[in-house]
């Protein structure tokens, strides 16, 4: 309760709530900002979708051609990919982007016999073109 009391106090000492301290949390700023947030939540949704199909095309492209390099780089957008997933809590989408992270490791190594990627491109496509 006293850190509580310390926080108000702390809050009611800056000058733009001090000084009218309704004017800052209206329900038209607090409705601006959540419109706000609304827009940057859909564009990044957007790019999100986009840099799926960019994984999986480099990821195709790596199981077609076995050519290091473009393995290297399916890795990296994967990887950017699934840490982006797992901040937003979409651990379902991060878990398979884990998956096919492996399947690329496997081809750069020459441990990849059988191209058994479809169901994985399958379940990438089903958890991870999802808003969340």
């Amino acid at each position: 309760m006293e850190k509580a009391r310390v926080y108000y106090n702390f809050l009611m000492n800056y000058p733009f709530i001090k000084n009218s301290p309704n004017s800052f949390f209206s329900s038209k700023k607090l409705l601006i900002i959540a419109i706000f947030i609304s827009l940057i939540q859909i564009l990044f949704s957007n790019v999100q979708a986009r840099n799926i199909e960019l994984v999986l095309s480099l990821a195709n492209e790596c199981f077609q051609s076995r050519e290091k390099q473009v393995c290297l780089n399916a890795i990296e957008k994967a990887e950017e990919s699934q840490l982006f997933n797992g901040f937003q809590g979409n651990y379902s989408c991060q878990t398979r982007l884990l998956g096919l992270e492996s399947k690329l490791i496997m081809v750069i190594l020459n441990n990849h016999k059988t191209p058994s990627y479809e169901s994985t491109f399958n379940d990438v496509k089903a958890f991870c073109d999802q808003s969340f």
